[in-house]
């Protein structure tokens, strides 16, 4: 029988204080997904916060509303960033 799905929302707050990476609730996040996998549920996470992890690692201020371009651009480098965050402590979890 196939496993269950569960799927989590992250939001950025959890994610992020002042636009820096939370280590510790990401490390807690890595953790509990991880041992829900291990008791063979798949698990899927969708995070938001890209856009505050961009323009922090940018040293730039958030875009405004009608700035979709400059969201654009800050999304793809925040995302980039929480990844391989993610990636680094699903590797040292699963260690």
């Amino acid at each position: 029988a196939k496993a269950p799905d569960i799927a989590s929302r992250a939001a950025e707050r959890l994610l992020s204080s002042e636009g820096e990476l939370a280590v510790s609730s990401l490390a807690l996040l890595a953790d509990t997904i991880l041992t829900l996998k291990r008791r063979g549920l798949r698990v899927i996470l969708v995070t938001s916060g890209a856009v505050g992890v961009g323009c922090k690692y940018l040293g730039l201020p958030r875009p405004g509303p009608d700035e979709l371009a400059a969201k654009q651009a800050m999304a793809a480098v925040g995302q980039s960033v929480l990844m391989r965050a993610y990636d680094d402590l699903f590797r040292m979890a699963s260690q």
